[in-house]
C-alpha cells in the first residue's frame, strides 16, 4: 500500500500542534485542505487515525506510527532545505583547498581554523601542492581554492586572483646564528654555511636559484632536504643552517613560540596599563636617552599634530569667505615652525650618519624621505602664505603655493617608502615587547651595559 507523504506530514503536524488549525498554521496550509487530506488517509488505510471525542486530539496507535513517519518526513525536508539555503549562502558544503605545504602548515591551517568557528557547517579538504600540480588541479576542477605564490599564476579569465597576504621570502637562521654577529652582511657570506634545500617544485626554489645567481655560485652547501616544516624549523633550530622562507612563516612561527613560552597570562587590566604606559613614553619620546634627540623629535612630533589639525579645521571648518578665528592661523603656523625647528636640527646635526659617520647633511637616502618633504612642505607653506598675506607678488604667490602642494603630495604618496609609518610602529613593537616581558616569554637579549659606539 502506498500512502501519500504529505498526508503523513501533516497528520504529525496536526498531533504536534494539539488541533487541525494549529496544524494547518505551521505549514503554511488552510484548515479545509488539512482536513480533507486526513479524510482522505484514514479512507486510504481503512482505520480510524484520532481516538473519537478527545480533546486535543489523541492519535489511536495506528495515527501514533504513521505521525512518527511523517515527523521522520517533516525532518528530513527541513535539513534538505538547510542544506540549499546553506550551499547557496555559502555556509554549509564541502570546500576543497591546495596550497605549497609551508605556508598551509603555518598560516592557511590557522585561518582555516579562524574560518570553521564562524561557519561550522562547512567542510574543508586540504591538499598539498606544488605550483604544476595545483594549476592542473585548477583546471580539472579537482580543487575550488588554489594557495599559490603571488604574481606566478595567470590562467585567463576564468579565474580570480585575491591577495591573502603580502608576497616576500627571506633567509631564516637560528637566533643566535653568527651571521647575526657580522655588522655587514654580504652576499658571499651565505656559502660559508650549510643550507636547506625546498621541496622539489616549491617556488622558495626560484629564490634559492636567485640567491645563487646574485652571489655568483652555481651550487651551495645543502645538508638537509625534503622535510616538512617543523622538521625545517627543527633542524635550523640546532644547526648553523640557512633556509629560504616565506616571511609570514617565519613570523607566524616566532607568534607561536612567544605563545608557547609565556609563563603567565595577562589580563585585560594588564594589558590595558601596559598600553597606557606605551602610549605615554612615546607621548614624551621616552625611548630617546639623549636629550637633543628627544626635543627634536617632540617637536617635529607636536608641531605636526598641530600643523594639521588646525590646516584641516581652517579648510573644512571654515570654507568660505567668513572670517576665521585668529587663534587657528596661530597655532598653524606655531606648528609649521616646531616642524621646521625640530626638522631642520634633526636633519642637519642629528641623523646617524651625519653625526657618527661623519657623512655630508646634504647626503639623502630612503629614510630621509620623510624628514625632507616634511621640512620642505612646511618651508613652501610658511612662504606662501608669508607671500600671500603681504600681498607681495602674485606670481610668487603661485610659484611658493605649488611647490606647496607638491611637497605635501609627495609627503603622503611615498609614506609606503618613508619612514612616515615608523611613529605608528614604534608603540606598537615597544607595546608587543612590554607584553612579552609582562608574560615571561621574551627572547629578545638584555640590553648592552656599555656603549660601543665610538665617534670616529
Amino acid at each position: 500500500m502506498k500512502l501519500n507523504e504529505r498526508h503523513l506530514m501533516q497528520l504529525a503536524a496536526v498531533l504536534d500542534a494539539g488541533g487541525v488549525s494549529e496544524g494547518a498554521a505551521m505549514l503554511g496550509l488552510t484548515q479545509p485542505a488539512v482536513s480533507r487530506s486526513l479524510a482522505m488517509l484514514e479512507a486510504r488505510v481503512g482505520e480510524p487515525l484520532f481516538l473519537k471525542g478527545r480533546r486535543p486530539l489523541q492519535p489511536t496507535p495506528l495515527g501514533f506510527q504513521l505521525a512518527a513517519q511523517g515527523r521522520t518526513i517533516i525532518t528530513a525536508s527541513r535539513k534538505a532545505s538547510d542544506a540549499v539555503q546553506g550551499f547557496m549562502k555559502g555556509t554549509k558544503g564541502v570546500v576543497r583547498v591546495g596550497g605549497v605545504p609551508f605556508f598551509m602548515d603555518a598560516m592557511i591551517s590557522r585561518m582555516i581554523g579562524e574560518f570553521q568557528k564562524l561557519e561550522p557547517e562547512v567542510t574543508v579538504q586540504q591538499s598539498y601542492m606544488n605550483l604544476p600540480e595545483m594549476v592542473a588541479a585548477l583546471e580539472s576542477n579537482q580543487i575550488d581554492l588554489g594557495i599559490v605564490p603571488i604574481g606566478v599564476l595567470d590562467l585567463g579569465p576564468g579565474f580570480e586572483f585575491t591577495e591573502i597576504l603580502p608576497g616576500r621570502n627571506v633567509v631564516a637562521c637560528r637566533p643566535d646564528h653568527p651571521l647575526l654577529r657580522n655588522r655587514r652582511l654580504r652576499a658571499h657570506d651565505l656559502t660559508s654555511f650549510p643550507w636547506v634545500a625546498p621541496l622539489p617544485g616549491s617556488p622558495l626554489m626560484s629564490d634559492l636559484q636567485m640567491i645563487l645567481m646574485s652571489i655568483g655560485m652555481s651550487d651551495l652547501n645543502v645538508r638537509y632536504s625534503g622535510g616538512s616544516l617543523m622538521s625545517v624549523i627543527n633542524f635550523l633550530a640546532e644547526t648553523d643552517a640557512l633556509a629560504v622562507l616565506p616571511f609570514s612563516v617565519v613570523f607566524a612561527q616566532r607568534k607561536e613560540k612567544s605563545r608557547a613560552a609565556a609563563k603567565r597570562q595577562l589580563s585585560g587590566a594588564d594589558t590595558f596599563s601596559l598600553a597606557v604606559s606605551t602610549i605615554a613614553e612615546a607621548a614624551v619620546s621616552g625611548e630617546f636617552c639623549k636629550w637633543p634627540r628627544r626635543i627634536s623629535h617632540l617637536l617635529m612630533m607636536y608641531g605636526f599634530f598641530l600643523y594639521v589639525i588646525t590646516t584641516v579645521v581652517m579648510v573644512f571648518a571654515y570654507p568660505g569667505p567668513g572670517r576665521v578665528p585668529a587663534i587657528l592661523p596661530t597655532l598653524w603656523v606655531l606648528g609649521a615652525l616646531m616642524i621646521l625647528v625640530g626638522g631642520l636640527w634633526f636633519f642637519f646635526f642629528l641623523r646617524v650618519n651625519v653625526a657618527f659617520d661623519g657623512a655630508s647633511p646634504f647626503h639623502l637616502g630612503r629614510a630621509d624621505l620623510f624628514v625632507g618633504t616634511l621640512v620642505a612642505s612646511v618651508a613652501f607653506a610658511l612662504a606662501w602664505d608669508c607671500v600671500q598675506t603681504t600681498y607681495a607678488n602674485p606670481a610668487a604667490t603661485w610659484i611658493l603655493f605649488a611647490l606647496y602642494i607638491f611637497f605635501t603630495t609627495l609627503l603622503f604618496v611615498t609614506v609606503p617608502w618613508s619612514k612616515f609609518a615608523h611613529m605608528f610602529f614604534k608603540p606598537a613593537a615597544a607595546l608587543q615587547k612590554r607584553v612579552e616581558e609582562a608574560n615571561g616569554s621574551s627572547d629578545l637579549p638584555s640590553p648592552a651595559a656599555e656603549n660601543y659606539i665610538v665617534r670616529s
